[in-house]
Formats: structure tokens, sequence, C-alpha cells
């Protein structure tokens, strides 16, 4: 039999004797909205009939269903006698009102029908599955969500690694003369050399001799912008003589012309541009010191990490492999 419990004029639970759904808050019985952020939350109960009765008991929850015809003369019992009463007094218009509850009693269709219970519990009933099948699609887009901020924040944590270990090797990229000849020689010294600068001037083309076993390495370093032109790689050759070197190298932050490249191919020089130089700091540079990630500090400076980072992937998509 269906059952459904009325508080304050509003349903808030309805059973057909086996399942219970009720609603999160009371419900208009003639609400029957889909499921939304705002809307009322219909779901299964999962108790016994008794438990139901007990617990409508303790909060105030009236059930009602199917009037017997009884019930319903109870309903109206007391108005007809007191109609009766009046009517023994008073006569006919009393006695025709009696006459109209008594009419009422046969002809008015039950609110509660088994019917129209019927209808509401369908309706419930489907509410709650509607209700599930919105709580697994919500579910799906919180994980997708949750999944594509996790792979955003990977990537910008990433970038931002990238943009200070850039931010790092750029002092290798711009110096010139003697600083960029201290870091050139800083990278051999972590590849394990012992390093040692010449003096500055009356150098013979040597700005670094790095040393380790046997091996004697005579570095010219050339800090330039533009590139770097077949007289280095003849200083070079020429100061690894002097120096009685055992190979002479050309290291630097720029690239070298074809003439450059010719000479150095013919004479057995090892010729060190941008992309060679930048492996060799990566190579000892891979857990440079990098600020924590800060994502107040990483939007202040995302359209400066995005202009450097854009320019190096272009050029590495371009084949120059530049960072």
């Amino acid at each position: 039999m269906y059952l459904v419990g009325i508080l304050q004029s509003r349903w808030v639970l309805i059973t057909d004797g086996h399942e219970v759904f009720a609603s999160d808050r009371d419900v208009d019985i003639r609400a029957c909205g889909e499921p939304s952020a705002h809307g009322r939350r219909i779901y299964r109960l999962t108790m016994t009939q008794d438990e139901l009765q007990r617990q409508c008991a303790a909060n105030g929850i009236e059930l009602r269903g199917r009037a017997t015809h009884l019930q319903q003369l109870k309903m109206v019992s007391a108005p007809i006698v007191a109609g009766a009463v009046g009517a023994f007094v008073a006569g006919g218009p009393i006695g025709a009102a009696v006459g109209g509850a008594l009419g009422w009693l046969f002809r008015s269709p039950n609110a509660y029908s088994n019917e129209n219970l019927a209808s509401w519990f369908a309706f419930a009933k489907r509410g709650c599955e509607n209700w599930a099948s919105f709580d697994v699609k919500e579910l799906e887009r919180a994980a997708a969500e949750l999944e594509r901020a996790a792979a955003y924040q990977k990537a910008i944590e990433h970038k931002w690694c990238r943009y200070h270990q850039l931010r790092s090797i750029k002092f290798l990229y711009e110096s010139r003369g003697i600083p960029f000849e201290a870091a050139v020689a800083a990278l051999y010294e972590a590849d394990g050399y012992a390093v040692e600068k010449t003096k500055a001037s009356g150098d013979y083309g040597v700005d670094i001799l790095a040393r380790r076993s046997a091996e004697v390495l005579a570095v010219q370093a050339k800090g330039y912008s533009k590139r770097v032109g077949v007289r280095a790689v003849q200083e070079a050759i020429s100061g690894a003589l002097f120096y009685k070197a055992t190979k002479a190298v050309v290291a630097t932050n720029s690239f070298f012309t074809t003439q450059a490249k010719q000479l150095a191919n013919a004479s057995g020089v090892t010729l060190v541009d941008k992309v060679e130089l930048t492996d060799m700091w990566r190579k000892h540079n891979t857990s440079a010191p990098v600020p924590a990630f800060s994502m107040r500090e990483y939007k202040a400076l995302e359209k400066d990490i995005d202009r450097l980072l854009f320019w190096i992937d272009f050029k590495e998509q371009r084949g120059t492999r530049g960072w």
C-alpha cells in the first residue's frame, strides 16, 4: 500500500510498502523538475516499514494513504452529527448541509488514492534515478577537471624550472670577454679538468688551458653576438702549438662561419658552438637551484616565461636546437 509522508503540507517521503524515497528538503508535490545544482535531491532510504513508522512519529511526519470508507466516515462523522443536531433544532438549511456532506463522502475522489500515490511514487523513483545518473556525470566531470588541473600544474611547474634554469644560462649566452672566459672555464672544471687561465694579454690565442690525465686542451673562448670567423680557429691552432696542447678548442656562445668550420675540420680543431655549450651547461646544471614554485609568482612572470620558451621551442622546431 502506498503511503506519503506529509510535513507542513509538503511531502517529504513516499513508499509503496517496499521501497522508500525521500527528499533532502520539503518537496512541493507539484514540483517535477529535473536534477540541478539547486534542485531538490530525491534519494532512496534503506529501512523497514516499522522503522519508517517510528521515524515519522519521531519527526512529526504524518503518513497518509488511501482512506477506507470507515476512515472517510470518521472524517465526516463529527460534522454530520453536529449537522444532525442542528437540523433537529433549526431545520432545513442545516439538513441540506448534512446531505451535502454525505454526497461528498460518496462522490468526491480521494486525494490519496492508490492511483495518485502510485503516480507520485513513480515520480520520486524516477527522480532518484535521475539524481543517480546526474551524480555519475558529476563525478566523471570532477575527475576530468582534476586530471586537467594536475596536467596543467605539471606543465607550468616544468615551464617554471626551464625558465629559471634559462635565466642562469642566459648569463652564459650574453656574457663577453673575461666573464665569458670564466664561465667556459667553470664548465670545463665541472667536467673534471684542471683549469688554468692564461694572462689577459699575450696569450697566443688561448684563454684557457684544461688538463685531464694526458689530455691538454688549449681553449679559445669567444663571447660573440655574430658568427665566429676563421681567425679564431687560426689563433687556437697557434696557441695549441705554443702551449704544447693535445687539442685546440674554440668555444663560443654564438655559431661559426662556414670557412671556420672548414679550417677546423681540416686541422683537427674542436668547435664548441652555442648548442654544444648549452649541452655542457645542461650536463652539470640538471639540479641547479630553482626557486620553489609559487602560483602567484608564476602568474606575475607568465608573459616573460611564455615569451622566452616560445623562442627556444621555435628554434628547436626549426632544427637549431636552441634552448
